[in-house]
């Protein structure tokens, strides 16, 4: 936890160094989508300390609760020892206003308490690493279906797309168009769509999707495939000569070392 707090500091270092205070549109959230600004902390966690690591996560999860933070802290894992957390802001200042709080929780949890917590944290993982997304609704394809489970197992699928960068307004073009197919064809899966900021190779362009299990995932995936038909096909063409590399992580959300106030 202590390296979330160390890596928003520093990214907030970033902003206030370049002068740059961005205030994000804010426009009528559903409550499947997520705030303007997303904290993505990735934790190699070593094999053996996986019990662990999973411990401490929980205890900060209770101290979160006892204290009452109003802030959103999601855990997803995966089958090789990676996790990754999410936080949520409204925009950058609102960094500033997450170290303060938790600084002001600290204080209350105890200098031995967060040693120790600390202290385990540190010695379950190789590395961590720590970046910024912005969320766009504007390229996001939103249903009735709910994203952000609260009460259960979710699988959740994450397509990283660096582009060339000369390809940017191309992509932008291209995203436009699987839009509008999306909409014409009453998909029911969403999927959300973030840009990196900080701490990424850019331009990246990050697709999230969610089911209820890996099994139901690929089978809705494979009838939106099929309904795209030819028309997806020659997109994907169009699609693929604009991006340098891919990544992909499929995870598992878990709401028993997440963090969800009630606001």
């Amino acid at each position: 936890m202590e390296s979330i707090m160390k890596n928003i500091f520093a990214v907030l270092s970033l902003v206030t160094i370049a002068g740059v205070i961005l205030v994000l549109m804010h426009t009528a959230q559903a409550k499947n989508q997520p705030k303007s600004l997303v904290y993505l902390g990735e934790y190699k966690v070593k094999p053996d300390k996986v019990d662990e690591f999973e411990s401490v996560m929980k205890d900060f999860v209770k101290e979160m609760e006892k204290y009452d933070m109003p802030y959103t802290f999601r855990m997803f894992s995966t089958d090789i020892f990676v996790y990754y957390s999410l936080n949520e802001f409204d925009d950058y200042s609102m960094l500033d206003k997450f170290n303060a709080d938790w600084g002001v929780v600290e204080e209350k949890i105890g200098v031995k308490t967060m040693e120790r917590y600390h202290e385990v944290e540190f010695g379950a993982i190789d590395s961590f690493k720590g970046t910024l997304l912005k969320y766009r609704p504007d390229h996001s394809f939103v249903t009735d279906s709910i994203f952000w489970k609260k009460d259960e197992n979710s699988f959740v699928h994450w397509l990283f797309c660096y582009l060339e960068p000369s390809m940017r307004q191309e992509w932008i073009s291209i995203q436009k168009k699987w839009l509008k197919l999306y909409r014409s064809k009453n998909i029911i899966m969403p999927f959300l769509t973030f840009t990196g900021d900080i701490g990424y190779e850019m331009p990246v362009w990050i697709y999230v999707r969610a089911s209820s299990d890996r099994g139901d995932y690929f089978s809705e995936l494979e009838k939106i495939n099929t309904v795209f038909g030819e028309k997806g096909e020659i997109m994907l063409k169009q699609s693929l000569p604009l991006i340098k590399r891919i990544e992909v992580r499929h995870t598992i959300y878990r709401p028993d070392l997440s963090y969800l106030p009630e606001r």
